[in-house]
């Protein structure tokens, strides 16, 4: 689909909106980009990751309200990245956005972006990720900027920062509001598909990884306050089986896509690493046990490191069965 058959000038900003059966949600996201004021030719390609509810409807219903060409596109290869790496060779502009299909950017989101790659002359630029919570969030998430940032995404840093190689620590780009131009993107391997969300596993990290591969490059990547999203988080994903279930598959996507980790092995796991989760888990108890505060973040690195040691553990199995 299209709501034009072609363009006045040359596109300077693509929107690569990805989406997988959450068409509620695309609904929003699309309706958001419509009410974009800008004088930027721009564009919007939707890639369905292979959906099976009404995803390729509403963005059909939803294209001609949107004040720019939109295209759909359906990509049947399950995960994130293949879903952004189809994006990016869809897409025509010099600069290449993306957004999650629960964010709401402002309605100057486009502008902001090309402005702040034009005065920073960045090759890649981020900004503000503020929560916009269902229902009021329990107190153990609203008093962990741990859990926010790692579970939500939310980046309220309001300073201008140029960042530097490795990506960590306060402001970062992330993968709810990012842009890159399309020379920098292209100079750097694609999205991952060993790494991002796919289907129902939680796996993270493809954005960092693109990332760091630019600042590593020596490009310049800037976080921008000036460009604002708000990311939905429903009540479903403030339940704690959501988080632990995060970070346990966050540790294990990252043991199966990331190099081989140090040190003699116990059925594919470092020796290191069963000591560290068996000692994760002695301070978890503790911590439960004398009711203290730090007991969540105990919980927490538990899990990603027990998920860590089934990544390698699993990882340990295929390559055993390989001929």
């Amino acid at each position: 689909m299209s709501t034009a058959s072609g363009h006045a000038a040359p596109v300077a900003v693509s929107v690569v909106l990805c989406t997988y059966n959450r068409a509620h949600l695309l609904r929003g996201a699309l309706e958001a980009l419509a009410a974009q004021s800008t004088g930027l030719a721009w564009e919007v390609i939707v890639v369905d990751n292979n959906s099976t509810d009404d995803t390729r409807a509403v963005a059909a219903e939803l294209a001609g309200r949107v004040p720019c060409p939109v295209r759909y596109v359906f990509e049947k290869e399950q995960g994130l990245s293949r879903a952004r790496n189809r994006g990016v060779h869809e897409s025509t502009g010099a600069i290449i956005a993306f957004m999650d299909d629960d964010v709401r950017p402002a309605k100057d989101w486009v502008d902001a972006i090309e402005q702040s790659m034009r005065e920073w002359s960045a090759d890649a630029v981020g900004g503000r990720i503020v929560p916009h919570w269902e229902s009021r969030p329990p107190s153990w998430i609203e008093n962990s900027v741990r859990v926010k940032g790692h579970c939500y995404g939310v980046m309220e840093f309001s300073e201008t920062r140029t960042l530097s190689f490795p990506m960590t620590g306060t402001p970062q780009v992330w993968g709810s509001s990012m842009a890159f131009r399309r020379e920098a993107l292209g100079a750097v391997e694609p999205f991952n598909p060993l790494r991002g969300v796919t289907g129902q596993r939680l796996w993270r990290g493809e954005e960092v990884e693109v990332l760091n591969r630019l600042l590593e490059q020596g490009r310049r990547v800037v976080y921008d306050p000036r460009i604002v999203v708000w990311h939905q988080i429903s009540a479903r994903r403030m339940e704690r089986r959501y988080v632990r279930r995060l970070f346990f598959q966050t540790g294990e996507g990252e043991s199966l896509a990331g190099r081989p980790m140090p040190g003699p092995r116990v059925l594919g796991v470092p020796r290191w690493l069963v000591r560290t989760v068996v000692g994760h888990f002695l301070a978890y108890a503790r911590a439960r046990v004398r009711g203290r505060v730090d007991a969540l973040d105990r919980e927490l690195d538990l899990l990603e490191d027990a998920g860590r040691a089934w990544g390698l553990f699993r990882r340990h199995l295929s390559n055993s069965r390989r001929p």
